[in-house]
């Protein structure tokens, strides 16, 4: 009997291992295992799923004008994806609609609001945030981060001046 508790505390242990250290299979949306990662470890970060609950952001459309896509079902996906990556970084990850209620006195450690924008022929991201704040240097500091990771991870150059 101690055999099988020994083995299965060490299988346990194995797997708390693999977690930490990111090695697993992927999962069933086809991400690849996420080790955890100290600087997002407990951090609560909410993300903006932009247009949710309010309207549909952007619409793309077919020939014949019937609506193929919207910028609020994109947003949707990535906030998703997003919040799934985080989670399994380490984060406590929450996604609210454009105007939650929420928003009113929120006490998180990152705030993103997600936008696809437009369906016009062009490619790129770019990050913004805003300049009447009382964490500017910190806002700053993240933009570029995420500028640099966004762009090493998707290949996508930078637009900041578009929409």
């Amino acid at each position: 009997m101690l055999g099988l508790i020994g083995f299965m505390a060490l299988f346990a242990i194995m797997l708390i291992g693999a977690r930490v250290l990111g090695v697993g299979l992927p999962d069933e949306t086809g991400l690849s295992p996420q080790a955890l990662v100290l600087p997002a470890f407990n951090r609560h970060v909410v993300l903006i799923s932009g247009h949710a609950g309010f309207d549909s952001g952007a619409v793309c459309t077919d020939a014949d004008d019937n609506v193929t896509l919207t910028e609020a079902d994109v947003n949707a996906r990535v906030a998703d994806l997003a919040a799934r990556r985080l989670r399994r970084a380490g984060a406590d990850v929450d996604i609210f609609e454009e105007y939650d209620t929420r928003l009113e006195g929120l006490d998180a450690d990152v705030l993103v609001s997600l936008h696809a924008d437009s369906c016009i022929d062009a490619t790129g991201f770019k990050v913004a945030y805003h300049v009447d704040t009382s964490t500017l240097l910190d806002d700053q500091r993240l933009q570029q981060c995420i500028e640099q990771q966004y762009a090493a991870a998707t290949g996508l150059s930078l637009h900041p001046n578009t929409v």
